[in-house]
């Protein structure tokens, strides 16, 4: 159900009051009847000014420089020297509501790639089997990441249905414009503990795509969507996530 904005309330206040003025012209309402307006004009402007403007400042201070969105998102960015230099990179995710919800959803590489792997309470492991289709120098024998690639892991709220998916994105600056390929996987979490690291409770619900992006890419990550700007007139990629589904909704 819909909830009633502040606004509304307002307004009805605003209402109520000059009807009682009507009807009680000797009282002077005239200057509550002003200021009550004025309110009902600045409210929206909280909620779609202010506030986000709030929210970007807090996230600014965390310190990403390409992820945008509400300042509680969790994420991390990284680079192929970080894992290349350090072994590996997590990110702790958020309890949710339910018990056998990943813990950690680490990067580290493996071979000749990089490897996403998600950890468990119980010590159980499950590889995201993920698949860039950028981000690779390629020969005749051999495929190996771009040592200029950017990635994150992010964790957030997709498709509005209160549990939280893992998006894991690449960032490949390798053509002089930004191409970008995000994956969002939903857990859906099984009956028995034991069951809990099974390759098919992960479910890949969107592989988006965003070439040729000019500049750096802000990619703002919110509950419903997922949006990037491409710093060229206005136009932008955007995808809502309604019933499980990922929908193009850009501008190009």
């Amino acid at each position: 159900m819909k909830r009633l904005t502040p606004a509304f309330w307002l307004s009805i206040l605003v209402v109520s009051v000059a009807i009682i003025w009507l009807f009680f012209p000797k009282t002077n309402l005239e200057p509550l009847i002003v200021f009550l307006a004025a309110m009902t004009g600045i409210a929206p402007l909280i909620r779609t000014e202010l506030l986000p403007w709030y929210e970007h400042k807090r996230l600014r201070k965390r310190g990403f420089s390409f992820l945008t969105g509400q300042s509680k998102l969790n994420a991390v960015e990284f680079t192929y020297d970080d894992l290349f230099r350090g072994g590996a990179v997590k990110l702790n995710l958020v309890k949710q509501s339910f018990t056998n919800y990943p813990k950690v959803v680490r990067a580290y590489f493996e071979q000749s790639d990089i490897t996403f792997q998600a950890d468990f309470h119980n010590g159980s492991r499950t590889r995201l089997e993920h698949c860039f289709s950028l981000g690779y120098e390629t020969g005749e024998e051999y495929k190996a990441p771009l040592k200029s690639n950017r990635y994150f892991i992010a964790q957030a709220d997709i498709d509005s249905d209160g549990v939280e998916e893992v998006i894991l994105g690449i960032l490949d600056n390798s053509s002089g414009l930004i191409d970008v390929e995000l994956q969002v996987y939903k857990y859906f979490p099984p009956h028995f503990e034991k069951d809990i690291a099974r390759q098919k409770n992960w479910e890949l619900i969107g592989t988006l795509k965003a070439p040729g992006i000019s500049e750096t890419s802000l990619i703002e990550i919110k509950q419903g969507f997922i949006k990037i700007s491409r710093n060229h007139r206005d136009f932008y990629h955007k995808w809502v996530f309604v019933d499980g589904k990922a929908t193009d909704v850009g501008e190009y």
